[in-house]
């Protein structure tokens, strides 16, 4: 059987990263934080300083320069976004960035040329309810921590392509978890994927979490996941350390 691997990444590069980065540090749980320079919306991002702490602890990966949708760009400043990105954060954390998160899931195949162009050697989308890396541009999610109500099967319908995991469907569909929120999706597809081996991919976004409440769910599903990787039930890994399995 294949390990069970479980990866988590982190968008927007937010201030509240840092508790975040705390977090996984008191459990010994890797992960991937995806980062842009400038916030495009007006949200507050990590200063120059708290990128360079983060990357000390975690994997830092590009987000553009600007946090932009790259599809409704033009080919040039869709190549700016992805290369001045890279280049700044390498700048800041004095080493090689090789994972990128395409803004808001948005790409094509174009965009995916652009971000191997620039030395990218691997790209997330927002794709869920997946448990494996099947394609290393174009890598998926299996659950994502949001507000309470807001369920991962119609995530699913709105943001992946393909067919569900009917295993892990069938998981939800016993506990009447289909439509329901986050940690219970997500802790019946950790049971699927450690029990059948592939990837179970946590991700989200730290404002999400303080704005929707989910602080204290969180820590208590990492302390799970701290307690099958001592146990042996599962290896963790950050995006790229997962790629290369």
């Amino acid at each position: 059987m294949r390990d069970a691997i479980v990866v988590t990444s982190w968008d927007d590069g937010h201030p509240l990263d840092m508790r975040l980065a705390g977090l996984l540090e008191k459990y010994g749980i890797p992960g991937t934080f995806y980062i842009p320079i400038v916030n495009s919306e007006g949200r507050d991002v990590l200063s120059k300083e708290q990128v360079l702490e983060i990357s000390d602890r975690f994997e830092v990966g590009g987000h553009t320069y600007n946090h932009v949708d790259l599809t409704k760009l033009s080919t040039d400043s869709a190549r700016e976004e992805v290369f001045s990105c890279k280049n700044a954060l390498e700048d800041m954390i004095g080493k090689e960035i090789e994972s990128f998160c395409y803004p808001r899931g948005k790409y094509n195949d174009a965009i995916m040329g652009i971000v191997k162009e620039a030395g990218f050697k691997n790209a997330r989308t927002v794709r869920l309810l997946e448990k494996d890396f099947k394609d290393p541009f174009q890598i998926g999610t299996t659950a994502h921590v949001t507000e309470k109500g807001l369920t991962h099967f119609t995530n699913y319908l709105i943001k992946s392509k393909g067919l569900p995991d009917r295993g892990m469907v069938s998981g939800f569909l016993l506990k009447n978890l289909l439509f329901k929120d986050w940690y219970g999706c997500a802790s019946i597809a950790l049971d699927h994927i450690v029990k059948e081996g592939g990837i179970f991919h946590l991700w989200g976004h730290s404002r999400e979490i303080e704005s929707f409440g989910q602080w204290g769910r969180l820590e208590a599903f990492l302390k799970r996941i701290s307690m099958l990787a001592e146990s042996g039930q599962v290896v963790l890994k950050d995006v790229s350390d997962a790629v290369e399995r």
